[in-house]
């Protein structure tokens, strides 16, 4: 007699099995890779858009100034009076103090801010700013051409040209109508 049975024999079913199991072993593998290679990329586009942006923000800002002196650190700061401003790094916050108000910028990643005067006789202002996220770390060099210096004495340094600071202190004179 003839046995019409039909179905999968145990050694099929354990070869199947064992076949599936490395298709999904070679899935997880792809799937966790793209998924690590997407996450260091976001951050490093994070790290440099926050530092883009950072930069973009302090040479606005200083570009126009009419008045720049540069001190060691915050703790140099005086009172304020219309038309003063400073920027500093506060708990990794990029900080902007100005006459009436405060303002934290970006995400809290900043580690430091160094402003220095390279040549004294150019109104030329390098700044280099370093931050880091998630074990990752990547600093900007800038330099910003202070347009509206009258003269040499309105860029002032508290140490010797050359010497790493860390606030800036400007002015920038109000325009009337």
């Amino acid at each position: 007699m003839k046995s019409d049975q039909s179905g999968f024999t145990l050694i099929e079913l354990i070869v199947a099995i064992a076949i599936l199991g490395l298709v999904l072993t070679i899935s997880f593998n792809f799937f966790s890779f793209s998924l690590r290679t997407f996450n260091k990329t976001e951050l490093r586009a994070d790290l440099n858009n926050n530092l883009e942006l950072a930069t973009r923000y302090i040479t606005t800002r200083v570009r126009k100034a009419d008045y720049v002196h540069l001190y060691p650190s915050p703790s140099d700061m005086e009172t304020l009076v219309e038309g003063d401003n400073y920027l500093f790094l506060d708990n990794g916050y990029l900080r902007h103090v100005s006459f009436d108000n405060s303002i934290n910028k970006f995400q809290p990643i900043f580690t430091e801010l160094i402003f220095t005067r390279n040549d004294p006789g150019k109104n030329l202002l390098t700044f280099n700013i370093t931050a880091e996220l998630k074990d990752k770390s990547k600093t900007f060099d800038s330099k910003v051409f202070l347009q509206n210096l009258e003269k040499q004495s309105d860029f002032k340094t508290s140490n010797n040209p050359g010497d790493n600071y860390h606030l800036i202190y400007y002015k920038i004179k109000q325009t009337t109508p």
